[in-house]
Order: C-alpha cells, then structure tokens, then sequence
C-alpha cells in the first residue's frame, strides 16, 4: 500500500500505524480475560443459577475427584457434590470430562444446579509472544485493581521450570465486592506454559452467592497443579 505524501496521506499513515500498534499491544497484554470466559460482571451460557439452564439431571461426584488433562502436564481438583456442566453423563467417570470443561455445584441432585463455576480456557499463542511481559503486566494491572478495590489479592503464581522441559509462569487474581450483588465475581490463576499457551482458569459466581461459594472455588484454584507427567 502508497500513501501520498500530502496532508491526508500523512494522517492515513499516522493511523495505519497507530492501529498496528494498539493490535500488538492488546495481543500482549489482554490476557486475562477471554471472550469465551464470564469475567467480571458478564454472564455465560454454561453458568446458570438454580434450575433456570443446563441439565436437570446432572450428576455430582461423590468424593472429591483429582483430574490430569489427557494431554496437557497440569492436574486439578473438584470437591464432592459438583458435576461437568451441560452433561448428564456420570461425573465419576473421568473420562467423561471434556479436554477444556466447565464444572458446576449441584445444590439438589438432580434437580438444581448451583450458582458455582470452574471452566477451563487453553489457547495457542504465537512464538513470538511475550509471556514474560504479559504475565508482569497482567499482574500490574491486577495488583493496581486493589486501590480501586475491584481486587482484594493478586500474587504470581509460577510453577515448575521454565528452562527445562515444563514451566509455568502466572498469576492468581482474587477479585473484591462490588456493590451489584448481581456482579460476576471470581478467583483467577492465567499464565502460559514454556509452550507459549496461555491457560485460563476460572472460578465465578455472581456476588450475591460469593460467600457460599468461596472456599471451594479457592481450593479448585489452589489445587491447579502443573509438571505433574
């Protein structure tokens, strides 16, 4: 593409390059929340409150279950009583659960599913992708969230080596109160492996249910453990 050198041609150019810029940058440091994902006062199709959405008969798990993904080096935990969203398939059964799951509380089996969720986001980056930066702005971003208190804690979160064969560099994000009890809250843990993969992992509910949901939601979170094949 030429541009003219004349008054108009220098404004194209000045905002063909500005727009390359603000491409770039948002690539590198957006990390933290997917379209796919319901982060902060956004809601998701696959997270549903009560009996309003989702399949009646989905089936908690008995005891709590520790899950290693088939092809990815990283395991987590779900506590006894929460089922794989969306399926009526036995949640005791491993195998039944989706290389990228969301998860669900059952409040009564059967019958009512819970307001409580913990999904799953992993998505290919370029090589070329700054990891580091985005992890260190990302982290910024969260811990500057704490003085407008929409965050009550950030900390880094990284895990194995990332010289060596497998290594995760992340961060954890454990969002504030707001004043919208129908605001979407949650816990966070996002980063990227020594693959340049970013994972997203997501533990939300709306606020009104926050208190109800807390410990368990932390303890999936805390529970992500990576270079464990």
């Amino acid at each position: 593409m030429k541009f003219v050198n004349t008054p108009h041609g220098s404004l194209a150019t000045c905002l063909f390059t500005l727009i390359l810029c603000v491409t770039w940058s948002g690539a590198a440091f957006a990390g933290m929340r997917l379209p796919s994902l319901p982060g902060p006062g956004k809601s998701s199709e696959s997270v549903t409150s009560g009996s309003g959405g989702g399949h009646a008969n989905m089936r908690g798990f008995k005891q709590p279950v520790t899950i290693t993904h088939p092809t990815k080096n990283f395991r987590y935990t779900i506590p006894a009583g929460w089922a794989i969203s969306g399926t009526e398939k036995a949640s005791d059964d491993v195998n039944n659960v989706p290389r990228n799951p969301t998860f669900q509380n059952i409040e009564v089996e059967g019958k009512k599913i819970g307001p409580c969720s913990f999904g799953i986001t992993i998505e290919p980056m370029v090589k070329s992708f700054p990891r580091a930066s985005a992890v260190a702005s990302g982290l910024k971003k969260d811990k500057e969230r704490i003085e407008i208190k929409q965050v009550m804690e950030a900390k880094r979160r990284d895990q194995g080596d990332p010289k060596k064969k497998c290594g995760f560099i992340g961060w954890q994000t454990y969002e504030a109160q707001r004043p919208d009890p129908t605001y979407r809250r949650g816990i966070y843990y996002q980063g990227y492996d020594q693959d340049n993969e970013l994972y997203v992992f997501n533990a939300s509910c709306e606020d009104r249910h926050f208190q109800a949901c807390k410990d368990a939601m932390l303890k999936i979170i805390e529970s992500i453990k990576f270079c464990v094949k």
